[in-house]
């Protein structure tokens, strides 16, 4: 039998088969655990009335949004008295 034989019936290609499972299992896996991270739109409020715009943040809860939100209104000199995060 030929190489290109051997090729077409599997015969060479099957030795490499269960690398290219284990890398792409891995691949799989590191493109998955990255995508956790939800993005949310978050309002500024002060005395319950809503202040300018919103922000954009991403984080894996809603806590952690709002902190995200609180620290980024800061950071662009927007006072705030609370944030409300929503899924976007």
């Amino acid at each position: 039998m030929s190489l290109a034989s051997n090729y077409f019936l599997g015969a060479v290609s099957f030795e490499r088969k269960p690398m290219k499972r284990l890398l792409l299992i891995f691949a799989l896996f590191a493109f998955s655990s990255a995508s956790y991270a939800s993005n949310f739109r978050c309002h500024g409020y002060d005395n319950g009335n809503p202040i300018g715009s919103y922000v954009k943040v991403s984080a894996d809860s809603k806590d952690e949004a709002y902190s995200k939100a609180m620290a980024k209104f800061k950071k662009i000199g927007t006072y705030v008295a609370s944030v409300r995060c929503e899924y976007h």
